[in-house]
């Protein structure tokens, strides 16, 4: 913790990233970093490898967060002058896209990981991080608390920390939440965050376009492998244009496939700029984070894991039903 507020004591400019694919605790955990380091006077400038999803749009401050992808001389122009990175909910630069060279190359200062991801990457010089915690919004929390900063937590910052944990448990229902997430959970209510609104900010304000594609979804590309207990939604590019995809439209559809009865594997790809996502969800005793790094260049959590596929979305179902799980028969039986 002394050399973590060394490090900032010492900064002039500090720059707050996360990973690709931004989900709410990616967001949530660099906002409220965000506004702890604006209220130590810090110069602190969100930047993110790509759009966050419509549904977290409405966070306080998301407004300002520079996108890699569609302001990248700001962002660079900031990667040039800052002597700190904070590195948030990812544990390797591969997850920062387009930004991850840039980086490699301009940026001289030091690298600070929060993350609680398994398997990280040697590349920050200072690591808080805990595998157990449910998120890194959590582990924001504890580092807070660590460095005694839990007084610059307020009703906005803490709606940013409170977003990341709901929606990284899976709104409380994940093995991963722990009575250490509740306490905090308590903590966060007890500054004033409105949690109903904000799951209803989340999860019940979606587009006409998103329940058709979730309809859709599940109508016309739901494969189911009993054999396997394994269930698997395929959408292919043409399929997501079709319903005017916007990012953030299929978060969540992962883990309506492990409410089929006797099913111990969820996988959803979806084919994105030439090439094919896969989210893994798990239940019951199987891990999908080996799974995901060893065939599919990814990585992740014992029941929750992503990675992706250069193959054509055909050939990567195929690939996976032909090679991929019969290794994992005996395991999903």
């Amino acid at each position: 913790m002394q050399d973590f507020l060394e490090k900032i004591n010492q900064a002039q400019e500090i720059i707050i990233t996360a990973h690709i694919a931004p989900d709410g605790d990616a967001v949530g955990s660099s906002l409220a970093m965000q506004k702890i380091l604006q209220k130590l006077e810090k110069k602190t400038t969100v930047i993110l490898p790509d759009k966050i999803p419509s549904a977290l749009q409405w966070l306080p401050g998301a407004a300002d967060i520079v996108i890699y992808d569609h302001q990248a001389e700001i962002a660079q122009a900031h990667i040039h002058t800052a002597d700190l990175i904070f590195c948030l909910d990812y544990n390797t630069l591969a997850r920062l896209g387009k930004m991850r060279e840039y980086l490699k190359t301009h940026f001289k200062g030091t690298y600070c990981m929060i993350d609680h991801h398994l398997d990280a990457e040697d590349f920050g010089q200072l690591y808080f991080g805990n595998t157990a915690a449910s998120s890194t919004c959590e582990l924001i929390f504890d580092w807070l608390e660590n460095c005694d900063y839990l007084s610059y937590l307020d009703s906005e910052s803490a709606t940013c920390l409170y977003t990341g944990i709901m929606t990284d448990t899976g709104s409380f229902r994940f093995a991963s939440t722990s009575a250490r997430t509740h306490q905090i959970v308590a903590y966060l209510m007890g500054l004033g965050i409105l949690h109903h609104e904000i799951h209803q900010s989340i999860y019940d304000s979606h587009s006409e376009e998103r329940l058709r594609l979730w309809g859709f979804a599940m109508y016309q590309r739901l494969f189911t492998f009993p054999h396997w207990k394994t269930a698997v939604i395929s959408l292919s590019a043409a399929d997501l244009k079709q319903f005017h995809y916007q990012s953030g439209d299929t978060e969540g559809l992962v883990n309506q496939l492990l409410s089929i009865q006797g099913t111990k594997l969820a996988i959803l790809m979806t084919e994105k700029e030439g090439k094919v996502r896969l989210s893994f969800r798990s239940a019951n005793g199987f891990t999908v984070n080996h799974l995901a790094a060893t065939h599919f260049h990814g990585g992740g959590h014992a029941n929750a894991a992503g990675g992706y596929s250069t193959k054509s979305i055909e050939d990567t179902l195929k690939h996976l039903t032909d090679d991929v799980l019969p290794q994992y028969a005996d395991e999903l039986a």
